[in-house]
């Protein structure tokens, strides 16, 4: 439930309402719909935007920009572009008032909604329901649900749940203590208890609780709340805790679900995907990754039809997939950044590039896998050297599928001779090996959406190579060893792979990393000297120097895996 910043939808620069309102009135006009058009505009402006422009349409044309995208869209195509254009509260008050409206009440709506939003969120919700249907929504609530569903639902509706501040132990200690005597201790379930703490306390202290609970019981939370409690009550605990743990977390199973086996679910799908798409999408599709090994770009594409459907989900996250897998620790976005921004005025200072280039943004993580330099195309090849769909870009926008084929003659492969010098000519298509190559991939992209955007008429190649020049000049020069000074504060753990290792460590297992090259016999001390590192690695060894180092390093490290081999074994 904290607040979140990681959204996939940002305001677009430069932005013109005008511009964007002729153009969706041209798409929309005459015989058949641009669908194109209507996706690539709407998906790429945050909410604000698109309110200009809706109120650009109406100035312009006299009609409703709402209105007519009813009338000349059809199916879940419509309902997604029909979403986005809902203000965020008011797309929340909505879906609750339809979640109550006629016969029986979607549960799940109230559940997801009414657990995952934070008190400020809620009390928004409800002045917005009040203005927008002339109703009370508790009242509405109260009157369609019952028992300590109801209960539970309208404690979050009052929306005054401790900030967060000082977690008190003494109260952490008590409150698990309750949750204990309640339900596992208990004949029955007390069910009120578990209503009042996990519906008032602040998310820092039931964090803490949770902690304390399985420390008293053995038992997670959760476990115990589905074994004392079921139904709607169950379902709206269980989202309540998941939430307390990790909003992307609980958003990425809500995700997972509505396209796992049989059918979609459509609704949950859009719901989810226009609700969190300026505030926590790239989170919420990196939990899917880490927790359910899937790709959400091709979940999307596996499970939903309607092309126009598919693809203006995927360009709701138009980043496209993680370039890397699981690491220990990677820069943060500060420190990732340095090294790009730092070229961006080698590139200016020394090569005379313009000025305003030093304006222009650099997004250190937009990057994916593969480059074609002649093209200016940002994109992911699979191994038959095919463009996957939805998956390049160019000036930091998603280029179309139907332009990427028109780009290449006709098909999404790209010729062979680009993808290996085997044939004797010169390769266009880079690849992204490591993390080393980002700030080559941020930079050129950055530089490419200026000169298109004002208009400048640049070589591709040579620009490549310029670029290639001033990154390695910021190397050359030792600019980012400064980071080292201040290395705690510029790295972020990876959580995968560290939660692996440490779990290794408890349990009195020897970690010890062969490092493979000079580079990594270099970074690897130096994470050691980090706090939160330093316990994982009983032993470092770097490459050998030498042939007789090579032995003699051999030697003394077979040496010494027998013995902690033996001593794992021992342990157990």
């Amino acid at each position: 439930m904290a607040k979140n910043t990681r959204g996939t939808v940002t305001a677009f620069s430069p932005f013109d309402a005008r511009a964007d309102a002729e153009a969706l009135r041209k798409a929309m006009k005459g015989m058949g719909t641009d669908e194109e058009t209507v996706m690539k505009i709407l998906t790429s402006r945050n909410n604000a935007q698109r309110q200009e422009i809706a109120s650009a349409f109406k100035t312009l044309f006299g009609r409703d920009l709402v209105d007519d995208l009813k009338s000349e869209l059809t199916g879940k195509f419509e309902t997604l572009m029909v979403s986005l254009m809902r203000p965020a509260y008011i797309f929340d008050a909505h879906a609750l008032k339809h979640a109550i409206k006629g016969a029986g009440t979607n549960e799940k709506v109230l559940t997801e909604i009414l657990a995952s939003r934070t008190p400020a969120e809620v009390r928004q919700i409800k002045q917005v329901y009040l203005q927008e249907y002339e109703a009370n929504l508790e009242d509405k609530i109260t009157g369609e649900t019952s028992g300590h569903f109801q209960r539970l639902l309208v404690v979050l509706l009052q929306a005054n749940r401790d900030p967060d501040g000082r977690v008190d132990e003494g109260l952490v200690e008590q409150d698990a203590q309750v949750l204990f005597r309640a339900g596992e201790l208990k004949w029955g379930t007390d069910e009120e208890k578990f209503i009042t703490i996990l519906g008032t306390r602040s998310v820092s202290h039931l964090r803490r609780v949770f902690d304390k609970y399985m420390t008293i019981s053995g038992f997670q939370i959760e476990e115990t709340i589905d074994r004392e409690t079921s139904g709607d009550l169950e379902k709206l605990l269980l989202a309540v805790v998941k939430c307390i743990r990790s909003v992307p977390a609980y958003f990425a199973e809500t995700l997972y679900y509505s396209m796992k086996g049989a059918g979609t679910d459509d609704d949950t799908l859009i719901r989810v995907m226009v609700s969190r798409s300026e505030i926590d999408l790239l989170d919420i599709r990196q939990e899917l990754r880490k927790n359910f090994a899937k790709s959400l770009h091709q979940m999307i594409q596996d499970t939903c039809s309607h092309l126009s459907y598919v693809l203006a989900l995927k360009l709701l996250c138009p980043f496209g997939e993680p370039a890397q897998g699981p690491v220990l620790a990677e820069f943060n976005h500060t420190a990732a950044a340095q090294c790009p921004r730092t070229a961006r005025d080698v590139l200016r200072e020394q090569f005379k590039y313009p000025e305003g280039l030093g304006k222009s943004d650099c997004i250190p993580g937009f990057a994916i896998l593969h480059c074609d330099v002649q093209k200016s195309l940002l994109m992911k090849i699979d191994a038959p050297h095919y463009v996957q769909w939805g998956m390049a870009y160019r000036e930091l926008k998603p280029v179309p599928d139907t332009k990427v084929i028109e780009l290449y003659s006709g098909t999404q492969n790209i010729p062979l001779y680009q993808v290996s010098d085997f044939y004797g000519k010169s390769l266009s298509l880079e690849r992204l090996w490591t993390l080393f190559s980002l700030p080559e991939m941020a930079l050129l992209f950055s530089v490419i959406d200026y000169f298109i955007t004002h208009g400048i008429d640049f070589d591709q190649m040579h620009l490549y190579k310029d670029i290639f020049d001033a990154v390695r000049d910021v190397h050359v020069k030792g600019v980012m060893c400064k980071i080292e000074k201040d290395l705690e504060q510029s790295i972020l753990q990876g959580e995968e792979i560290y939660a692996v290792l440490n779990q290794l460590v408890n349990h009195k297992k020897k970690i010890f990393p062969i490092t493979v090259g000079r580079k990594m016999a270099y970074y690897l001390p130096i994470s050691t000297r980090i706090p939160c590192f330093a316990h994982l690695f009983a032993l470092i060894e770097s490459e050998p120097t030498s042939l007789s180092h090579s032995f003699a390093m051999r030697k003394n490290l077979l040496l010494r895996v027998a013995e902690w081999l033996l001593e794992s074994v021992l342990l157990e």
